[in-house]
């Protein structure tokens, strides 16, 4: 872009800015107390405001109300957080500020409000095209550091019926810092009607349309880029060094935090529901008694399970739907798409494992019978059986390691359990069977109750069979 071409665009912004925002001399001493107010960091009410002007409340709304450029944002309570580009929301625009973090907007705030509050502050924001992250020192007369050097602001031109009510979405969300000549001219390719100027020319801009705009509150001074004095950073607050704005922006946002944890609750969740199977696998596999802990699990997983399905539904809220409540539209919010990235796959994987833990009661049976040998139970000529009641089992994963710790009993030949019927059938080796004894404490050390339903010879277990027939006859 030519200089002839950058000259132009920033004196047409300059002038079609400077139009719109005229303001009289009580809206703006009203604009530049709300300002002062808000940049201490905290919610500004309007009585507060009123006060330390001197005015009533219904004149402070009145006075903003008819502040063109001056978009206000409320909170629950009815108190400003968000004023004409500066806001204590979250957004892609960090402004630190005499050791507090606040937020900006867009781009072009970030070079004005510093000549408002007559303060220096650091500014970090992401370019929505390259992701590269871009760092600046501004001040109120002059833009003390920038980096990368030649980074560009994306602007547009509204008609001014266009910024009144409709600030944020009309013109805010078209103003970002881009990186790069390239990431400048990939943006152009992309928006139609949009412009770039250099961060030199862009804050030139905005120094032009403060003066106008608060032509009879603020004097007039003069700017430049790089060179000359300002007052002191102030960083006693926080003990900030130079690069402290980097680490503080490295942070995730609190939606960010919120998924992500939502994403670790959901798997915790799941694992102590499916507790029931894997706990009393983990501590036999240990050597360990697992008495009552199935039966213990079993009872809560319905509380974990529905709490588990509910921290995924937030997760995915936070990440996909949730609407920022820092911008207006939702091109306001383009920074950092590595990390929304690694939180939606962060996501996905925690959805993967919930699933798979939650299910893991369903298929379990079918792990511990590939990891263990063909143990059913036979009825021969010559070996006994005995049928033992089994009490506490919650589903067939619960069958399946009764059976195994069945199998493992000296003197037994193999076991097959059935959870529907709540039985096990035992076949017992003929030179040395295992004592009901031995059999009901197997059961029982994995913490369900057994009891013996019948010791049956095969002889035995034929005639048995034909009385009950003969019975059925008469």
């Amino acid at each position: 872009m030519s200089q002839a071409d950058l000259h132009r665009d920033s004196s047409v912004l300059r002038d079609g800015l400077s139009k719109a925002v005229e303001l009289d001399a009580d809206v703006q001493r009203v604009c530049v107390e709300l300002y002062q107010q808000l940049a201490g960091g905290d919610p500004v009410s309007l009585e507060n405001l009123a006060s330390a002007l001197g005015l009533s409340v219904s004149e402070v709304k009145q006075a903003l109300g008819t502040s063109t450029l001056a978009a206000v944002e409320y909170d629950e309570r009815g108190r400003v957080v968000g004023f004409g580009g500066l806001a204590l929301n979250p957004t892609p625009y960090r402004f630190e500020l005499g050791g507090r973090t606040l937020y900006t907007w867009c781009a072009l705030d970030t070079l004005f409000i510093p000549r408002i509050l007559k303060k220096r502050a650091r500014v970090l924001a992401t370019c929505p095209v390259s992701g590269r992250r871009i760092r600046l020192t501004v001040g109120p007369d002059r833009v003390e550091e920038c980096k990368p050097h030649d980074a560009f602001v994306s602007l547009v031109m509204p008609e001014a019926s266009q910024l009144k009510g409709q600030l944020r979405s009309s013109f805010c969300c078209h103003v970002h810092f881009l990186a790069s000549q390239e990431a400048a001219d990939n943006w152009l390719s992309q928006n139609h009607g949009a412009f770039i100027l250099p961060v030199k020319e862009a804050f030139e801009v905005a120094q032009s349309m403060t003066d106008q705009r608060f032509k009879d509150t603020l004097p007039v001074q003069t700017i430049g880029v790089g060179a000359g004095a300002t007052e002191p950073l102030e960083t006693e607050a926080s003990g900030c060094g130079p690069s402290c704005a980097s680490d503080i922006s490295e942070e995730p946002s609190p939606g960010q935090r919120a998924g992500l944890w939502a994403a670790g609750g959901s798997v915790g969740s799941a694992l102590l529901a499916s507790a029931c199977c894997w706990v009393p696998l983990a501590l036999l596999a240990f050597g360990a008694s697992a008495a009552g802990i199935s039966a213990a699990f079993e009872k809560t997983r319905p509380l974990f399970l529905g709490l588990a399905a509910v921290l995924l539904g937030t997760g995915f809220y936070l990440n996909y739907f949730r609407k920022r409540t820092s911008a207006e539209c939702s091109s306001c919010a383009a920074p950092r798409p590595k990390l929304r990235r690694f939180n939606r796959a962060t996501l996905w994987v925690s959805t993967v494992v919930v699933l798979a833990v939650a299910l893991f009661p369903h298929y379990v049976a079918s792990l511990i019978a590939r990891g263990s040998p063909a143990v059913a139970a036979q009825t021969t000529a010559t070996a006994p059986t005995t049928t033992l009641r089994i009490g506490g089992m919650t589903c067939d994963g619960c069958a399946a390691f009764v059976q195994l710790a069945l199998t493992k009993v000296p003197g037994v030949q193999g076991a097959s359990v059935s959870y529907p019927q709540g039985r096990a059938l035992i076949t017992l080796d003929p030179d040395s069977p295992a004592s009901n004894e031995f059999l009901i404490s197997a059961v029982e050390k994995l913490g369900y109750q057994a009891s013996v339903a019948g010791l049956l010879s095969p002889l035995d277990e034929t005639t048995s069979s034909t009385e009950d027939s003969d019975d059925e006859v008469h």
